[in-house]
């Protein structure tokens, strides 16, 4: 995924790329660029091409999500007004250490 440059026609950018295939899509109204991303990374999961390779690569340059646990967590769900908004995803699993845990993701820009 490249982001913040100037649109460059399929065919050119195939030619500058030089890594084999190219696909591209506008993402300008998407709300959560993530999970749009994640899930379109899923859905070609067993495209051989990708056969032991890499299908991405981590930018240097983004600002990493913030992750809390326990009594910070709490603290941000009262300080955002969280507890009756709907998370932008939701996941829950038992951990053999920690019992159930459960993963919110909310899009404070809402």
């Amino acid at each position: 995924m490249l982001s913040d440059l100037p649109y460059i026609p399929k065919n050119e950018f195939f030619k500058i790329w030089g890594k084999g295939f190219v696909k591209i899509n506008d993402i300008k109204n998407v709300d959560n660029v993530g999970a749009y991303i994640i899930g379109y990374m899923n859905k070609k999961i067993d495209d051989k091409r990708l056969l032991k390779n890499k299908s991405y690569l981590i930018s240097k340059n983004l600002n990493k999500a913030k992750e809390l646990f326990g009594h910070k967590a709490i603290k941000c769900m009262d300080k955002n007004d969280l507890w009756n908004k709907e998370p932008v995803y939701f996941n829950s699993y038992i951990a053999e250490r920690y019992g159930r845990i459960t993963y919110k993701e909310f899009n404070l820009k809402r």
